[in-house]
C-alpha cells in the first residue's frame, strides 16, 4: 500500500477536452508537506510562535500551488506580514474578550452563570461565522489560475444575517435543520465568488438530502461516528454537483463510501506512525478530492477580465486560530 493514492496525470493535457471537460488534479506529494510543517514547527519554536503566519502562508501556497486545472498549475500569492497582523487584530479584538466574557460567565452563579454562557456560545457562533466569510476574502483574491484571480465579494455582516437564525434552528431542531443550512451556506458563498469577472452559483436543495442525514443521525453512536463521516463525503459530493461557473458545471464522481475509506486509512497512517504520516493524509485527502472533481462545459476565458479586490487577513487569521476551515474546503 502506498501513502500517495493514484492520481490522474495529464502534464501535456489541452486546456478542454474535446467533450467539454475540464480535468482537475492534486500534484502534491506527503514528503513535500511534511518538509514544510518541520521548518514550521522548529521555527515556531525558535521564534515563540511569531512565524505562524508566514509558516500558514508556505503551507497554503503548497495546498494550493499543487493543484492543476486543465493542465495548468493554481498559484495563491498571500504574505505572512498582511496575515501576522490580521492574527494580532483577531487575537486581541475578539479571542480576548472572548475569553474574558467565558471566565467572567463561569464566575457567576445560578441563572446569571447560564445566561453567561449561552452568551459565550453565541459569541463564539459569530466569531466562526465572521472569520470564515473574512477568510475567503483573504484567501482567494490572493488565488490565480492562468494569471487571473480568484475574488470573494460577500460581506460578513451580510452574512450574519442569514447565519444567526438558521444556527439557531440547527440547535432547536437537534440538528435536523443542518441540510438546509448546509445548501443555504454553500449558495450564498458561490454566489458571491467568481473567478475574475465569471461567478460562480449552486442550485442545491436540501430535499435529496434529509433521508441521507436522518440514517447517519440515527446511526451515529451505534457506529462511533462513523456515519458523519460517510454523510460529509456524500454531502460534498452533491454540493458540487450542483455547483457551476458560469454555464459550466462541475461533476463530482466523489461517494461517501469512498471518503469513509480514505478517512479509515488516513486514521491508520496516523496512529501506526504516531502522528508522522499526517502530512501524507491531507495530501491523500486532496488527491482525492480533485480526482474525482471535473468542470462541464463551454468557459471563454477570453471574455473573462481580472478583477482585483482589496482586502486584509483579519478573517483568516481568526479562522487560524479557531483551527477552523472556510467552508469551501475539500471534506
Amino acid at each position: 500500500m502506498t501513502l500517495e493514492p493514484e492520481a490522474r496525470s495529464f502534464p501535456d493535457a489541452p486546456p478542454q477536452t474535446s467533450s467539454g471537460t475540464w480535468l482537475m488534479e492534486f500534484r502534491g506529494r506527503g514528503d513535500e508537506l511534511l518538509a514544510i510543517s518541520f521548518v514550521n514547527g522548529l521555527l515556531n519554536l525558535f521564534t515563540l510562535g511569531i512565524w505562524f503566519a508566514w509558516g500558514r502562508i508556505r503551507e497554503l501556497r503548497f495546498l494550493v500551488g499543487r493543484v492543476w486545472v486543465a493542465g495548468d498549475p493554481m498559484s495563491f500569492h498571500g504574505r505572512g506580514g498582511e496575515l501576522f497582523r490580521g492574527v494580532l487584530f483577531a487575537f486581541f479584538v475578539f479571542l480576548v474578550p472572548l475569553y474574558a466574557l467565558y471566565f467572567l460567565a463561569a464566575s457567576l452563579n445560578g441563572v446569571l452563570s447560564v445566561l453567561g454562557m449561552v452568551a459565550v456560545s453565541l459569541a463564539f457562533g459569530l466569531l466562526v461565522s465572521y472569520a470564515s466569510v473574512g477568510s475567503l476574502r483573504f484567501r482567494l483574491p490572493r488565488t490565480r489560475w492562468r494569471s487571473i484571480r480568484f475574488g470573494f465579494d460577500g460581506k460578513p455582516l451580510e452574512f450574519l444575517k442569514g447565519f444567526a437564525w438558521r444556527a439557531a434552528l440547527v440547535a432547536v431542531s437537534l440538528g435536523f435543520y443542518h441540510p438546509a443550512y448546509s445548501c443555504w451556506r454553500r449558495r450564498w458563498i458561490l454566489a458571491r465568488t467568481r473567478f475574475g469577472t465569471e461567478f460562480f452559483d449552486c442550485d442545491a436543495e436540501p430535499a435529496p438530502l434529509y433521508r441521507e442525514y436522518a440514517v447517519c443521525w440515527l446511526l451515529g453512536a451505534v457506529t462511533l461516528g462513523l456515519s458523519w463521516v460517510w454523510y460529509r463525503g456524500y454531502l460534498q459530493a452533491y454540493l458540487w454537483n450542483h455547483s457551476r461557473l458560469g454555464n459550466a458545471r462541475f461533476t463530482s464522481t466523489m461517494t461517501g463510501g469512498g471518503w469513509l475509506k480514505l478517512q479509515l486509512v488516513n486514521a491508520l497512517l496516523i496512529l501506526v506512525t504516531l502522528g508522522i504520516a499526517a502530512p501524507w493524509t491531507v495530501t491523500r485527502s486532496h488527491a482525492y478530492f480533485f480526482s474525482h472533481l471535473t468542470l462541464d462545459g463551454t468557459l471563454d476565458l477570453e471574455a473573462i477580465r481580472q478583477r482585483l479586490q482589496a482586502t486584509s487577513g483579519i478573517g483568516e487569521g481568526a479562522l487560524d486560530l479557531l483551527h477552523l476551515d472556510s467552508g469551501l474546503d475539500i471534506g
